[in-house]
């Protein structure tokens, strides 16, 4: 269950942030992603929302600082869709 959820969180991050290669730490963040900024930051939201079907309250978008950030607010989530 874990790894299909970080699976698919890596295969969005591989889609917003095309140029990385490889898999993404979750200690990573903007200073460690190229052209991770606010545009993407907010591409990626909206990707993960989609993927995942949830909405992202504002302080959940901003409390993203890093990838394992991401691990977290979906695991707090706990919906069916991202159990399944």
């Amino acid at each position: 269950m874990i790894n299909n959820i970080k699976n698919r969180v890596q295969k969005i991050l591989l889609t917003v942030f095309p140029n990385v290669s490889g898999e993404f730490k979750e200690e990573w963040g903007p200073d460690d992603i190229e052209n991770w900024d606010s545009m993407t930051h907010l591409n990626m939201v909206m990707a993960l929302g989609d993927e995942f079907k949830i909405d992202l309250d504002f302080n959940e978008v901003m409390e993203i600082e890093t990838v394992g950030d991401i691990y977290k607010i979906l695991n707090r989530k706990n919906t069916d869709e991202i159990n399944n």
